[in-house]
């Protein structure tokens, strides 16, 4: 058996024969068994996804074990036993605190410790306009759009500015509302059309992909 075989073909019957049932039941007809095929098969997926979760979980706490026992101290090792102390300590509360993991405490506790810390994560916005020069120095037409959407957007969120100069709020919401998401309707397409192409090229074995260049 070559490895082509396992690596590349099996693997795109199976998901072509899955998504066809799914895309099926889904468009097509309601058929009682087609159904109870398609949810047999949601149901494998999800235990399937579960214990690739856990897998992925175990690994990342393995690797960042191994972070924190080397002898070597560097920024990484403190990073990695910050993780794991709050790994331990969430754990810890949601087992220990009344209602476990959804009781009122456990909630409110993860939802300021971890919304504040997501809102210094976010502040990180301040880096924008330094990429925009670092990289574009707004020496053409689309650096200059991007560093001024994004500033309008910026000042629509701070209410001092919006409070001196109300119209800011406005511009920075029509922004919003037609000009991206026309982009984001766009790229969606083109993200759709394009996915759609790249599995009819696999079915018919005229796509390499990944799985065949490691093959190959």
């Amino acid at each position: 058996m070559s490895r082509r075989l396992y690596q590349r073909q099996v693997p795109v019957f199976l998901v072509s024969v899955l998504t066809t049932i799914i895309v099926m039941e889904y468009f097509v007809v309601r058929y009682p068994p087609l159904t109870a095929v398609k949810d047999e098969l949601l149901l494998w997926g999800a235990i399937t996804y579960s214990f690739v979760m856990l897998f992925g979980y175990t690994m990342l706490v393995l690797s960042h074990a191994r972070q924190v026992m080397e002898r070597k101290r560097g920024r990484s090792v403190y990073l990695s036993g910050i993780k794991l102390g709050a790994l331990g300590a969430f754990l810890l509360l949601g087992l220990l605190s009344p209602g476990g993991a959804d009781g009122s405490q456990y909630r409110t506790l993860y939802a300021y410790i971890v919304g504040y810390a997501g809102a210094g994560m976010y502040s990180a916005w301040v880096h924008h306009p330094y990429n925009v020069y670092r990289f574009f120095r707004l020496t053409s037409i689309q650096s200059t759009i991007m560093f001024l959407t994004w500033l309008f957007l910026v000042f629509r969120e701070l209410s001092v500015i919006v409070a001196v100069y109300p119209p800011l709020y406005d511009i920075g919401t029509w922004i919003e509302a037609v000009p991206n998401a026309a982009a984001q309707r766009a790229a969606l397409a083109a993200a759709g059309v394009g996915t759609l192409i790249l599995g009819v090229r696999a079915i018919v074995g005229k796509e390499p992909g990944l799985i065949e260049m490691e093959v190959t």
